[in-house]
């Protein structure tokens, strides 16, 4: 059975993955070149718009991700499932406790220099944390689909044991009756 849980997990957590990437690869060394007012001056200007766009995908991912983990759960292969939602989870929870604080703090009040160094470091370093376990959890669901639908080949113990039970059923239990 196909889970559109999981297809829509991959889709929605793989775009999300490719927007962290981008702001791994691109954004972090950019905010860490410039001096912190000229940092927190970008961000104010450039960071509530990712943030509204990143919220709800951050939603529709988990919520897939769980979803297709408890679909799984009916079938044979629950546990590559349960790494994609922890890997997913994750990276909600680091966002949720770390960066939704941490944006806060950079766009309300004013802020020492100091201040902004220290923020945009932990952003940084928490973002790594956050992307490698959204990587990680996207990693586990494509896994997860690739290997759904598909079941181990019966070893031998197994048919032996289901031959001999069928032809036990087959016997009538006592001479002269049937089942």
């Amino acid at each position: 059975m196909e889970s559109r849980s999981s297809e829509v997990g991959v889709l929605v957590n793989g775009v999300l993955l490719c927007s962290q990437l981008r702001d791994q690869v691109v954004l972090v060394p950019l905010w860490q070149s410039l001096e912190p007012d000229e940092a927190r001056q970008w961000f104010k200007k450039n960071g509530p718009l990712p943030a509204v766009l990143h919220a709800p995908l951050i939603c529709a991912g988990l919520l897939a991700a769980v979803r297709a983990t408890q679909e799984l759960r009916r079938g044979r292969r629950p546990g590559i499932a349960d790494m994609a939602a922890l890997g997913v989870g994750i990276h909600a929870v680091v966002t949720l406790v770390v960066h939704v604080p941490t944006n806060i703090r950079l766009l309300v009040g004013e802020r020492p220099a100091s201040d902004v160094e220290v923020l945009v470091r932990r952003w940084a370093r928490w973002h790594a944390v956050r992307t490698a376990a959204l990587a990680f959890g996207e990693v586990a669901a494509i896994g997860s689909l690739t290997l759904e639908g598909r079941t181990a080949p019966p070893s031998r113990t197994r048919t032996a044991v289901a031959e001999a039970l069928r032809r036990a059923n087959a016997r009538p239990m006592h001479p002269g009756t049937t089942q």
